[in-house]
């Protein structure tokens, strides 16, 4: 899952084998800019792990989401650092 809009998160999904029957562990990567307040992160994680519940219909225990923080000057687009567009 992928969701880009001007600074938006991006989400990068993976899955680990979590037995031999098949079941898998996903971990959930939301790469983003800083500012999000821990409420915002909290409801974002609550969506995705009950995504997750029932599409895949998983205990959200075996759901994990991290988040990855981004300053203005450790990503870039269209050839420039971030900071260096405003």
């Amino acid at each position: 899952m992928v969701i880009t809009k001007n600074h938006s998160p991006i989400i990068l999904g993976q899955c680990l084998l979590l037995s031999k029957r098949s079941k898998f562990m996903p971990i959930v990567t939301i790469q983003q800019s800083p500012g999000r307040s821990k409420e915002q992160k909290q409801l974002l994680i609550q969506r995705i792990t009950e995504a997750f519940e029932e599409a895949y219909e998983l205990p959200p225990e075996a759901i994990t989401v991290f988040f990855q923080n981004f300053d203005d000057e450790h990503w870039g687009k269209a050839g420039k650092l971030h900071c260096d567009r405003k």
